[in-house]
């Protein structure tokens, strides 16, 4: 570890004082003296001499010594700041010097031209970066500042900075090698790709917003499309291509009347019109005393149509008898051509098994043996063909039966067909008696027909008296049509909006799934984010807090949504040290926090405790500290060494 302390250190004119030489030897020492005395001008000075600045870090400070009104006491002082360090047992001598450029100006005077500095490293002049070099060797400004300010560390350093150094400390593993060593983080590790989890948790996060926003936003966009479908899907399209052919259809009528017109031909058509018109409806009357006739003629007596369908109704009962004797005699004929059959296998089963002699009782032997066993055999072949002729005689007469049957089935079935004819004819005769049926779209027809005799009676009319009238009326009559035309293409064009409308809403339907499915996987992955956040919080906390013997750090913190949220508060036996912490425990522990960083970096300089006297037991420390007490009784500047140096 390397290791550096002050065994001396000259201030002249700097700040409030212009002259102070402190020999420290190396050791510890505690430097009294009453408010304005300069105790934190020798911090101050230390720093200027090593960095420049002020021990608060600030480079805008008055250097030189002032007096009571603010005006500084020797314009031509040269300010210098000189330490005598050991650095690891090597001494090192370091002094940094600032003072005024004047210059003569002509006619007699002096201007001030500006300032500058000069450097000494073991008293040889050098440049400032060579400088700065030197002391970068030694300690690192930052570092330097945390290792000799108690309450830097603690309370003087961003909040985040000071979490950054515990987690190196801490020698926590990053977020990927944590997540690998439990399995339901895997899902995690995978989806966060090259990302670290704070960018990966702030891309789910505005996924989220932008994806709650598609959700909320989906439902009035389909309420929308709803509502303008229900103004398009009443509308009927196909009545509506119909009047648009027939408003066409007139249209050409009304221009060829006037092309018609034009050539002196229309007056003449339009009376062939009304001809033909006239006549069509005397047709019309015509087939609708034919219609009537024809019913009159059509219509049958209601009594004979029940005489011949009680006949009817008699044949098929005959019929049904004739049928049901037919399937008896098929009964009877299967089951004697089943006992044939049996009969058949009894004989087939048959065996020779030997005879006696007809005159002594005596079993036949030899030939007498043979012979009857021939006999035997012939028998009952004899017997089995007699069966079998049987049989085919039986089988036959089982299949005339069947197709007779099935004659009868058939004539049976048509006569019922026949039957419910008739019953039908009845009824209808019964329900046309005194009802005479009108032709059908005999009105509508009539109607029409009619309207198109007195519209070309009118044309006609208008056509006799004047034909420029007349053509001045088929032209209002196109220009009329085509607003109509205009006004129906209008509608038909609706269709498209409704198709589209349609379209659109079904993809609502499936994007308001596909977000709400979305939605529902960024928010397992962030819960899965803030499950390894309380698993990192517990490994950190832990590791962290191991290093430490009074300090506890407080690193996450439980916020009220449940959620965890990243912090770094020091605290002493559960004491918040920004909060509620005393100066003596504030000063114990950041000497202790300094203590373990110290060796964590390896290096380790000598310790400033500002305010001191409020502190009655320091805490015990390896390096060399500087106490700064506020003592009413020392107009000017004590110091007290220790006995032994750390």
């Amino acid at each position: 570890m390397k290791n550096v302390k002050i065994m001396g250190l000259t201030v002249d004119n700097f700040k409030g004082q212009r002259h102070l030489v402190l020999d420290l030897d190396g050791r510890s020492a505690s430097i009294y003296g009453d408010n304005g005395t300069g105790k934190t001008t020798v911090y101050d000075a230390l720093t200027w001499l090593l960095f420049g600045k002020d021990s608060g870090g600030g480079t805008k400070f008055d250097i030189k010594p002032h007096d009571g009104a603010g005006r500084t006491l020797d314009s031509k002082a040269i300010t210098a700041v000189e330490a005598v360090l050991e650095v690891d047992a090597a001494p090192l001598t370091l002094r940094r010097t600032y003072y005024e450029r004047w210059s003569s100006r002509r006619g007699g005077g002096e201007v001030l031209e500006g300032h500058s500095s000069d450097f000494f490293v073991d008293g040889v002049p050098v440049k400032k970066y060579a400088f700065e070099e030197q002391v970068a060797s030694i300690v690192d400004e930052g570092l330097f500042r945390v290792l000799t300010n108690v309450t830097w560390f603690c309370q003087g350093m961003h909040w985040r900075d000071r979490r950054a150094v515990l987690f190196q400390l801490g020698q926590v593993e990053d977020d990927r090698a944590l997540m690998a060593e439990r399995a339901e983080f895997a899902p995690l590790l995978a989806a966060m790709g090259r990302l670290e989890l704070e960018d990966y948790k702030k891309k789910l996060l505005a996924e989220r917003k932008g994806l709650s926003g598609v959700r909320d936003d989906v439902p009035v966009r389909m309420d929308e499309c709803r509502k303008r479908l229900e103004g398009l899907e009443g509308i009927d399209f196909a009545a509506l291509g119909r009047e648009r052919q027939a408003l066409l259809a007139r249209r050409e009528a009304a221009q060829a009347d006037l092309a018609r017109l034009s050539h002196g031909s229309l007056l003449e058509g339009k009376r062939c019109e009304l001809a033909s018109a006239r006549l069509e409806r005397t047709a019309l009357e015509r087939e609708r005393e034919d219609y009537r006739r024809g019913q009159l003629a059509s219509m049958q007596d209601a009594g004979e149509l029940d005489l011949q369908l009680k006949r009817s109704e008699a044949a098929l009962r005959r019929q049904e008898e004739r049928l049901a004797l037919a399937r008896g005699d098929i009964r009877r004929a299967e089951e004697q051509l089943e006992r044939l059959r049996e009969r058949w296998r009894a004989v087939s089963a048959m065996a020779f098994r030997g005879e006696d002699c007809p005159t002594c009782r005596r079993p036949l032997e030899g030939a007498m043996l043979r012979e009857a066993e021939e006999r035997f055999r012939a028998n009952r072949q004899q017997t089995l063909d007699d069966i079998l002729a049987e049989s085919r005689q039986k089988k036959e007469t089982l299949e005339q039966g069947e197709s007779f049957a099935g004659q009868l089935e058939a004539d049976i079935a048509r006569d019922k067909e026949r039957l419910a004819g008739q019953r039908q004819a009845l009824e209808a005769a019964r329900a046309a008696e005194g009802a005479i049926q009108v032709l059908p779209d005999y009105e509508a027809r009539r109607a029409a027909l009619e309207a198109q005799v007195e519209q070309l009676s009118k044309e006609i009319a208008v056509l006799e008296r004047d034909s420029a009238a007349a053509g001045g009326a088929l032209r209002e009559t196109v220009r009329e049509l085509d607003g109509q035309l205009r006004a129906v293409d209008g509608q038909i064009a609706k269709q498209g909006v409704l198709i589209e409308t349609r379209r659109r809403l079904e993809e609502l339907r499936r994007q308001g799934a596909e977000t709400a499915a979305r939605l529902e996987e960024v928010e397992r992955m962030l819960d899965l984010c803030e499950q390894f956040v309380r698993y990192k919080t517990s490994r950190i906390t832990e590791n962290v807090n191991s290093r430490f013997q009074m300090v506890r750090w407080r690193l996450f913190e439980e916020q009220v949504n449940g959620g965890i949220a990243e912090c770094c508060e020091a605290t002493v036996d559960g004491t918040a040290y920004s909060t509620s912490l005393n100066k003596a425990a504030k000063v114990n522990a950041g000497m202790e926090v300094i203590d373990v960083l110290s060796r964590h970096y390896g290096v380790r300089v000598p310790l400033v405790v500002d305010d001191a006297e409020g502190v009655t037991a320091l805490r015990k420390t390896e390096g060399q500290v500087i106490r700064l007490v506020v003592s009413g009784h020392d107009p000017v500047l004590r110091v007290e060494m220790e006995e032994k140096s750390v």
